[in-house]
């Protein structure tokens, strides 16, 4: 066998990783969001307070889930937080998901 066909599932996913994250371009602030507190606020689910863990706008569209555990940042705080990067990153339209509650 080839040995550059012999990547484990780890060396491959980690490079792609990499790749991606080089890929992605840091939005400017538009409209009502001038910096990260008011990004956080117009996305809500109470995540303002969150603004003085983030270092800054840069910071908050480069983190990965790592970065922002090692902040403090609880599982669904980081989900939420880089779904709503990712869209505003595309240019959609800030608005609050809501919490639908438990799950019947």
């Amino acid at each position: 066998m080839i040995p550059a066909l012999r990547l484990g599932a780890r060396q491959f996913s980690t490079s792609v990783a990499a790749a991606a994250q080089v890929a992605r371009p840091v939005p400017p602030p538009k409209g009502d969001v001038k910096d990260v507190k008011s990004f956080l606020y117009q996305i809500g689910r109470n995540m303002e307070p969150l603004a003085s863990k983030i270092p800054s706008w840069d910071a908050m569209f480069t983190m990965d889930t790592h970065a922002l555990k090692s902040l403090g940042l609880n599982p669904r705080q980081r989900k939420y937080l880089l779904l709503w990067a990712e869209r505003y990153r595309q240019g959609r339209e800030l608005r609050v998901i809501k919490n639908s509650g438990k799950r019947k």
